[in-house]
């Protein structure tokens, strides 16, 4: 299987033959991971982000749209993935660092403060949807990756991030009013 070529793998997906997606993905997975890490310096996220450009590509017929090598193509891909991901991660860490740093140059007040700050996030969180409560959890409080999330939850990474996002902009809502 590690024999075929750029040229042979392309083909054989093309034709829809589950060999060309297995030769794909033994000669490609791993220094895909590695170049992604780089990006990312976490081995979770890199595998996550490699897996969900190949599953991104698989499921929208991308390998049709190749004009260049493959390697570069593949390449290019899982760039782009990494720097979508790492503005992603970085908006949500901003808005959580928000959240924790409300008031902190008030000094008398700020164990009191917060104290409340953190009584009234608790209990938005609780007044969260069933899943987007749990899913929340997960990541912010156990530190469970997206992937460990969805495995947890029963539910695709997508799905993760999308009760993510409406959890931070619930939950971003009600400490506007805080």
């Amino acid at each position: 299987m590690s024999n075929f070529g750029d040229h042979l793998i392309l083909q054989l997906i093309k034709e829809g033959q589950i060999e060309g997606y297995r030769a794909l993905f033994a000669r490609y997975y791993k220094p895909l991971c590695m170049q992604a890490y780089l990006l990312l310096k976490n081995n979770e996220d890199a595998e996550d982000v490699v897996q969900s450009t190949f599953i991104y590509l698989w499921n929208n017929n991308k390998f049709e749209n190749i004009q260049t090598s493959l390697s570069a193509y593949l390449g290019t891909s899982v760039r782009h993935a990494c720097l979508t991901h790492l503005r992603k991660s970085r908006k949500e860490q901003e808005g959580m660092d928000d959240y924790l740093t409300l008031n902190a140059s008030d000094d008398h007040h700020d164990v009191e403060h917060m104290d409340e700050v953190f009584k009234k996030m608790e209990g938005e969180i609780e007044q969260l949807p069933t899943q987007c409560k749990q899913i929340f959890q997960l990541v912010y409080f156990e530190k469970k990756s997206y992937q460990e999330a969805a495995d947890s939850a029963g539910v695709s990474i997508n799905t993760v991030k999308t009760q993510l996002k409406i959890a931070m902009s619930r939950l971003r809502a009600a400490m506007k009013e805080q």
